[in-house]
């Protein structure tokens, strides 16, 4: 799971509505092309959770 607290060691960093908006398009991006990201983020567990 070193991989996923990679994609979401800025989780709770302060953003902009605009800085926010790029930072979920990325991260969404990211989780898409991952196959292990997108069965952890259907389970909607954890940091998946909090992202979403």
């Amino acid at each position: 799971m070193k991989k996923m607290d990679e994609l979401f060691k800025d989780l709770d960093v302060y953003r902009t509505q605009e800085e926010m908006k790029q930072y979920f398009e990325h991260t969404q991006q990211m989780i898409h092309q991952n196959k292990e990201y997108i069965k952890l983020a259907r389970l909607k567990k954890g940091r998946f959770k909090k992202f979403f």
